[in-house]
């Protein structure tokens, strides 16, 4: 059973995820190497967590 942290990782806002994901785009001027790619599905995964919180569905934790 893998381990539960001790404090939930508050949720970005939806905006601000999709400001990152913006900025993550323009710096690597519309071509994603291994890290930024990884990066960016973190940011995909964390813009989807906070779409969930902010429609009411329910508190969610995003992950590391």
């Amino acid at each position: 059973m893998p381990p539960t942290p001790s404090s939930p990782t508050p949720v970005r806002s939806a905006a601000v995820v999709n400001d990152l994901i913006r900025a993550l785009w323009l710096r690597a001027d519309g071509v994603l190497n291994d890290g930024q790619r990884a990066e960016y599905e973190q940011l995909v995964v964390a813009a989807a967590a906070a779409v969930r919180v902010e429609s009411g569905q329910g508190e969610v934790r995003e992950a590391a």
